[in-house]
C-alpha cells in the first residue's frame, strides 16, 4: 500500500534490485504488489543462509519471482555491489553461521554514498547482532548517518553493546500504530535518546 504509490509519485519506473532481508511476511508482502505494478524490477536479492533456515516461505518468494521471470540472487557477508558512487556491502549473515533463527540471520547492508551512509538491519537480533557488531569492528565502520533500527524497535535488539560499537545521527523505526508487541520498546527508545540520536517512527510520522 505504500511502496508502489511512493515510487509512482517520484516518477520511478525501474528498481535495479529489491532486497528481502528474511522470509517473515511483514518483510516481503509488498513483493507481489510491486511485481504486478508497472514498475520494472531487475533482480531480487535474498540472504544466503543454511538449508535449515530456507523455510517454505523462502520457496514462496522464489516461486513468485520465477512466475514473473525475475532473477534471484543470494547475498552473504563479504559481498560488495557498487553502482557508480553508491556502495552496498553485505555485513551479515555468514554462510557458515549456525544456530541462528530467521530473524538473527537477517540480511544486513551497509550502504554508503559520499558522506552519507545507512545501515539496513532487517530483524537482526541476539547472536546475529553480536556477529554483526564484530563485523562492523572488523570493517572499521564506527558511525552511520542513518540506522534502520532492527526488529521494529524490540527491546531485545539494538542493545547498549551494539550502540557502543556503532553510533548514528538518525534512527528510523518501522512499526505499526498500536501494534500488539508494544514496539518500539521504551528501553530501546531510552538507549537511543541517551546517545543523542534523532528518532523517526512510522507509527508517529507515517512513511519515513
Amino acid at each position: 500500500y505504500d511502496i508502489v504509490p511512493f515510487l509512482k509519485c517520484r516518477g520511478i519506473a525501474r528498481v535495479d534490485a529489491l532486497f528481502i532481508t528474511h522470509a517473515d511476511a511483514d518483510h516481503y508482502n509488498g513483493l507481489l504488489a510491486l511485481l504486478e505494478s508497472n514498475v520494472s524490477v531487475k533482480k531480487l536479492i535474498l540472504p544466503d543462509v543454511k538449508e535449515e533456515l530456507r523455510t517454505e516461505k523462502f520457496g514462496e518468494i522464489e516461486s513468485t519471482a520465477q512466475g514473473f521471470e525475475l532473477p534471484v540472487y543470494y547475498m552473504s557477508m563479504g559481498t560488495v555491489w557498487q553502482e557508480g558512487d553508491t556502495k552496498f556491502q553485505c555485513l551479515h549473515p555468514s554462510v557458515e553461521a549456525k544456530g541462528m533463527d530467521m530473524n538473527e540471520a537477517s540480511l544486513v547492508l551497509h550502504v554508503s554514498y559520499g558522506e552519507f551512509s545507512v545501515l539496513l538491519t532487517g530483524d537482526v537480533s541476539g547472536q546475529g547482532e553480536i556477529l554483526l557488531a564484530e563485523q562492523l569492528q572488523k570493517q572499521k565502520i564506527h558511525e552511520v548517518t542513518v540506522l534502520k533500527v532492527a526488529h521494529h524497535g524490540s527491546r531485545y535488539s539494538t542493545t547498549e553493546n551494539f550502540l557502543d560499537v556503532l553510533s548514528c545521527k538518525v534512527a528510523v523505526i518501522s512499526c505499526g500504530e498500536g501494534n500488539q508487541y508494544g514496539h518500539p520498546a521504551p528501553e530501546l527508545l531510552s538507549r537511543l535518546e541517551s546517545k543523542g540520536v534523532l528518532i523517526y517512527r512510522t507509527d508517529k510520522a507515517g512513511c519515513v
